[in-house]
């Protein structure tokens, strides 16, 4: 314990010193990434068998097996049988909310400079910590998943090309500007909101897809409930995407050219474009569907009472199906396919938006235990 208590105060000292050496920052790094994979791998161990079973959990969880394709089943999950799915998503829901607090947490530590309630070096230090805690959980997720993809059995037909591009790009902008941005810009609010903005409504757009997962849009009430969701989800996505990200990111330039910076400008125009096109092909994925979606619950609503049976269930079905693309829509799947080749073998035979859940799911499952067929149910 007291080797903790030690280790503790040595980098509550490091955050909350005013000329942090590189290398103590990369200490600081390394030890978050750390604890955000040890926090990873202990909290679903106690969350799970919690939620496991649980009927809001278990029926969503059924209701994702009646959306996914047999073509899907057979390549990406190994045809399990819908039990053997159910215990694969029901076992690594929690780890979907540890991500979801992680990108809180870290937004949440800006929110003292950018409204002003503390002390600007303290509040600096704790903004900076946000980020640093961005830049330790990338390093340590890209490492889980260059580990699947290079020295796991199939880990090719896992995590496509295009997936592991889109990661790291997704990873660049906190592991290429982070710890230079801590060191020379550290006091800096434009750098603190933009950390805010995207780790914060992160947070919040996961937490609202992995809600939207347990709503059963053939009852009246959820549909209306998914679709103001849909509706929130989509204004978030813009605004922090679009609006703040090329607002916040403009100020930054001006400061690097002002400074004379011109190591960071070069750097950070060049980091910057790439993501943005990041976030444009994302929110122009998200946008299409959600408009698909709107019209078809409109079309839906509209249906007479004397409607037949079968109308009906179709509507219902193509209802799911779209909900399904809604919810994959927010991992970035457009942008994979834009690195994917186009010659591709057998294991990697299906368009690579059908392997987002699979390769969401399979660094979560790890922590829980669960094979891909289901058979090792720790949970029961």
């Amino acid at each position: 314990m007291d080797t903790v208590i030690y280790w503790f105060e040595s980098l509550k000292d490091i955050v909350f010193k005013s000329d942090a050496s590189i290398y103590e920052l990369i200490f600081v790094i390394a030890a978050i990434g750390v604890f955000w994979a040890i926090f990873f791998t202990v909290i679903p161990m106690f969350v799970t068998p919690f939620v496991y079973g649980k009927p809001w959990l278990k029926s969503a969880c059924e209701r994702e097996f009646e959306r996914v394709s047999k073509e899907e089943l057979a390549v990406l999950w190994g045809n399990p049988d819908k039990q053997g799915y159910v215990d694969i998503m029901m076992s690594s829901w929690a780890q979907h909310m540890c991500i979801c607090t992680q990108h809180i947490v870290g937004g949440s530590l800006c929110l003292p400079s950018v409204l002003n309630f503390m002390e600007t070096d303290y509040a600096s230090s704790l903004a900076c910590l946000g980020l640093l805690s961005e830049s330790g959980w990338e390093i340590q997720d890209l490492i889980n998943w260059t580990y699947v993809r290079y020295f796991t059995k199939g880990g090719k037909g896992k995590v496509t090309y295009g997936m592991y591009i889109a990661l790291a790009v997704h990873h660049t902008l906190a592991l290429v500007l982070g710890l230079p941005m801590c060191l020379n810009y550290k006091t800096n609010k434009t750098l603190h909101q933009l950390c805010l903005s995207l780790q914060f409504a992160g947070g919040i757009l996961i937490f609202l897809v992995e809600y939207s997962k347990l709503l059963d849009v053939s009852i009246s009430s959820q549909l209306n409930q998914f679709r103001f969701i849909n509706f929130v989800s989509m204004v978030i996505m813009v605004v922090s995407r679009v609006f703040t990200w090329l607002y916040l990111v403009g100020k930054l330039m001006i400061t690097f050219y002002t400074d004379e910076a011109w190591s960071f400008l070069i750097v950070s125009s060049l980091v910057c474009g790439i993501f943005s096109l990041f976030n444009f092909l994302m929110v122009k994925s998200s946008y299409a569907r959600f408009i698909k979606f709107e019209k078809g619950a409109v079309a839906h609503k509209a249906l007479p009472k004397t409607v037949s049976a079968h109308a009906l269930r179709s509507s219902l079905i193509a209802l799911e199906g779209i909900a399904q693309e809604i919810q994959n829509a927010n991992m970035g799947q457009d942008f994979a396919d834009l690195f994917q080749p186009r010659q591709i073998d057998r294991s990697q035979s299906v368009p690579p938006s059908f392997l987002m859940n699979r390769n969401r799911s399979i660094m979560m499952l790890r922590a829980a235990s669960v094979s891909l067929d289901g058979s090792d149910r720790k949970w029961k």
